[in-house]
């Protein structure tokens, strides 16, 4: 054989057994040199005999871990055709495999020790349940998953209509720990705190009251609504005359998170007038600014104000006073012929007819609680802002500096007034 062929015979050719002596050889070779690989194989595999005999002489274990040990050290070495080459199992003794029994259960046993105890958080397997917290006030827990808010929960308390396991709760701050386990009864009706989480978009026909009963006898939604609907609470409330978007859940959270001021989700309602507004720039900046009305401590504000028609408006709210929008016009001399709600944060109202509804999916409702909350932090960061700049006003007046108002305000009157007033 020629040095020029030699290249041909690398070890990836030869059995995985010879591929480790064929290294070996090779570093030895000198040029020009010719190998006879049957004898140098021949030679090798009596070595490995003579050790082989030698090593059956000590003890099974010891046997097993050199075996072991040379496969695992092969393996490294060889190339792709290692992955194909599978180690001998090796059987444990009863001692070992007692011996790991032990220490398997010690670990189990140690790690749910060190385990922190688990938080009561309101989760559920699936995305569209609703399970009760644990550590939740009675009163909470009967608003949360009935019709009944905490306030009519509380006065059933007091009237004893509310049970426990069979016994009459008599405190109203009732602290639950594990209302999966308790059986709360309401008027002798099981309060279920795991529920499917039903979210529905109504549109409320006319002369229709957004409650349960009414002492008048007059129609309400739940009239409108299927039975299998009526255990929903509505989110938000529109008066007997207003038309719209309406949405119901059993989902407590949410009803909180839409319905309370901190959040600022915007409501937006179309308003047909009586007549025609005769200073529409006088009518918006009043609502921007914010109107007085009887009774309401705060102002009553729009977030945003627009003229589709003379007779026809849009206002946007992130406030819920009662009868708000109807007030608001009414201060300003002008009736509410029809009233409708549009939208509700991105959410809006299409393709139902008055007194039709469809169930919402669980990315809808998603998309309206992400609004809810980002409206709150956009709402905060303002808040931060203004408190900021008032402390930098402040302090510009104790170190008699102008403030930058008085400062633009005097920049601006120094100019040319066609310059800054766009003449």
């Amino acid at each position: 054989m020629s040095t020029k062929q030699r290249p041909q015979f690398t070890h990836d050719v030869l059995p995985l057994q010879e591929r480790t002596t064929a290294k070996k050889v090779r570093s030895k070779v000198k040029k020009g040199e010719t190998l006879n690989w049957d004898a140098i194989i021949a030679e090798e595999r009596k070595k490995s005999a003579s050790k082989a005999g030698k090593a059956e002489v000590s003890s099974k274990t010891s046997k097993s871990a050199k075996s072991e040990k040379s496969s695992d050290a092969t393996g490294k070495k060889t190339h792709q055709f290692s992955q194909f080459m599978k180690p001998a199992k090796r059987v444990k003794s009863k001692s070992e495999k007692a011996q790991s029994s032990t220490f398997e259960a010690e670990r189990s046993s140690a790690s749910k020790k060190a385990s922190p105890p688990s938080k009561p958080l309101r989760t559920s397997k699936r995305p569209d349940e609703v399970v009760a917290q644990e550590g939740t006030r009675i009163n909470k827990l009967i608003a949360n998953f009935s019709t009944y808010s905490r306030r009519q929960a509380d006065a059933l308390i007091e009237a004893g209509k509310v049970t426990l396991n069979g016994k009459k709760v008599t405190e109203l701050g009732l602290l639950i720990e594990k209302p999966q386990s308790v059986r709360i009864e309401v008027k002798g009706e099981l309060i279920k705190t795991q529920q499917r989480i039903r979210t529905i978009v109504m549109n409320k026909p006319k002369d229709c009251i957004t409650t349960r009963s009414d002492e008048r006898g007059r129609r309400t939604i739940y009239d409108v609504l299927p039975e299998d609907l009526k255990g929903l609470k509505p989110i938000g409330r529109l008066d007997r005359n207003s038309t719209g978007l309406l949405l119901l859940t059993n989902d407590g959270d949410m009803v909180n998170m839409l319905t309370h001021p901190k959040y600022h989700l915007t409501k937006v309602y179309r308003v047909e007038l009586d007549r025609a507004v005769e200073n529409p720039e006088r009518l918006a900046q009043r609502f921007l600014e914010g109107l007085s009305l009887e009774g309401e401590k705060q102002l009553a504000q729009a977030v945003e104000v627009f003229m589709v028609k003379p007779t026809i408006w849009g206002v946007s709210l992130n406030s819920g006073m009662y009868r708000q929008v109807r007030r608001m016009f009414e201060a300003c001399g002008y009736d509410v012929v029809a009233l409708k709600r549009i939208a509700i944060g991105a959410f809006q109202l299409s393709g139902l007819k008055p007194g039709e509804h469809r169930e919402l999916r669980y990315n809808d409702v998603q998309s309206l609680k992400n609004g809810a909350m980002a409206a709150f932090k956009q709402s905060e960061k303002d808040k931060r802002d203004e408190a900021r700049i008032a402390k930098l006003a402040e302090k510009a007046k104790k170190s008699g500096t102008p403030s930058i108002e008085d400062q633009v305000t005097s920049y601006l009157k120094d100019l040319d007034p066609s310059v800054w007033m766009g003449a």
